[in-house]
């Protein structure tokens, strides 16, 4: 979806090489997957548009890899990047390899918006090569490879690595959930079920002394963020701190 947005622009034309969307056979392999599939089609007939007429051009390079920024008089300069090759990793999949053909870029400014790279949490198995917790179906892992580790479950890109959408997120942290929901079932870790819904997980959590925000404080919230929004000429100002989210709910109280 948000690719085809882009195409959509009215002030800039969507670039994208056409020998750069070819796919080897190592690639094509993963078209069995329909949604993969519509969006290498996507590409390849967008491709074919050329270089558009308007103004600003938003370009996508594919097996490109940035080796080098560019710098004089404390400025960026230009982004040097490398054509690369795809190769199969020994794992049933591929990896980028530098073909040594360079390239340079022009820019006056670049954003790191790709290599995110977990952090490691005290006491929670983390895979430093991966930069993820290793986990089977959203249950955390000694390590990769070894036995589970009870009552301890991870979503998101620390459960994958940096990879997808909300979209993407959202089916991931279900299949998390229904892990959960099977472990409870067969009362596995020696727990005990829950009766009566939300209605008996306020008391269960508060027993815990774990804080709770209800749905009617996050409602409070979401205005409070359109609040200080406003003030400062943004759609809204997020809180990015829990204990600034919790004061901010005392307050009000």
């Amino acid at each position: 979806a948000e690719i085809k947005e882009i195409a959509k622009l009215m002030s800039c034309d969507l670039v994208i090489k056409p020998e750069e969307a070819v796919l080897d056979e190592m690639s094509r392999a993963a078209l069995s997957d329909f949604m993969t599939a519509k969006k290498v089609e996507f590409l390849n007939e967008h491709a074919k548009t050329g270089e558009g007429s308007k103004s600003r051009k938003i370009r996508l390079r594919f097996l490109t890899s940035p080796v080098e920024v560019i710098g004089a008089d404390g400025r960026v300069k230009a982004l040097k990047i490398e054509r690369n090759a795809l190769a199969p990793d020994g794992k049933g999949g591929l990896r980028a390899q530098g073909t040594g053909q360079f390239e340079f870029l022009p820019v006056g400014l670049v954003f790191r918006s790709v290599g995110y790279h977990g952090v490691a949490i005290p006491g929670v198995p983390f895979d430093e090569k991966s930069g993820h917790i290793p986990n089977d179906r959203g249950r955390v892992l000694e390590a990769p490879g070894h036995a589970i580790k009870p009552g301890e479950y991870v979503v998101g890109w620390a459960k994958r690595g940096p990879s997808g959408l909300i979209g993407t997120n959202r089916a991931d942290s279900e299949a998390t959930v229904e892990a959960m929901f099977e472990d409870v079932k067969l009362e596995l870790f020696g727990w005990s079920k829950i009766s009566n819904g939300t209605e008996g997980m306020t008391p269960f959590l508060a027993k815990k002394g774990v804080k709770i925000v209800t749905f009617s404080q996050w409602k409070e919230l979401d205005r409070l963020e359109i609040e200080r929004g406003a003030r400062a000429g943004k759609i809204r100002e997020k809180f990015t701190a829990v204990e600034e989210m919790l004061r901010a709910l005392s307050m009000q109280a």
